[in-house]
């Protein structure tokens, strides 16, 4: 009797494991859900705002009333909250960027820029998407001006200026030259520069057609 009520508690248990197993993993999804929307910013409102423009950076879709609600929902927080109003700025810019409307988000980080201290992140972030606005709607001269002083002052942001010499895009193309700015990049903590890095290495032994070059620097 002694082993069949062991036998029976055991069997129990097993019983219990799976359930539970379901039920802890389902608690962790639902917080996950919860708390992960409060993690983009210290204000829990802004927070919110930042996380659905971290989604729409990543590549999901949304429709063009969703993406225009998101913004009319920004720029009233920033005219509700002008300790924020930099922040606000800061991530209308990245919206509009990511929605492919460049000038817009220039406008955005220019004003963000404005009342952002000099020399700090937030300052350089800012700064280098600025300049890849400009190299995005072919304004080759300044963004290259842009992208020279941020290599020299911030070497992680050096992305930008290899990238232009890689493809050639407002100077001659020079592979080892790009190789050697992702290099810097990566080397400053810059994660993203490593997989351009490598494969830049890959193109100065292997020829890509001048065919696929535009396709190549598009991907």
């Amino acid at each position: 009797a002694s082993y069949r009520w062991h036998l029976d508690l055991r069997l129990i248990e097993g019983w219990l494991i799976v359930p539970l197993g379901i039920l802890t993993a389902l608690l962790v999804v639902l917080l996950n859900h919860l708390l992960q929307p409060l993690l983009y910013h210290d204000n829990n409102q802004l927070s919110r705002l930042v996380y659905k423009v971290f989604w729409i950076e990543k590549g999901k879709e949304v429709s063009p009333e969703k993406k225009a609600e998101l913004e009319d929902k920004l720029l009233a927080f920033a005219q509700a909250n002008p300790d924020l109003r930099v922040d606000a700025h800061r991530y209308l810019g990245d919206l509009a960027f990511a929605m492919m409307e460049t000038d817009k988000a220039i406008k955005y980080y220019q004003k963000a820029i404005n009342e952002i201290e000099p020399n700090t992140d937030q300052y350089y972030y800012v700064f280098n998407r600025i300049a890849a606005g400009l190299l995005r709607l072919g304004n080759y001269q300044l963004a290259l001006q842009e992208f020279e002083y941020l290599a020299k002052i911030k070497p992680c942001y050096s992305v930008g200026l290899a990238a232009m010499y890689e493809f050639g895009w407002g100077v001659e193309c020079d592979l080892k030259k790009a190789n050697d700015l992702y290099k810097q990049a990566a080397q400053d903590g810059n994660d993203y520069a490593v997989v351009n890095l490598f494969e830049t290495r890959w193109r100065l032994s292997h020829q890509i057609p001048d065919s696929e070059i535009e396709g190549y620097a598009a991907y």
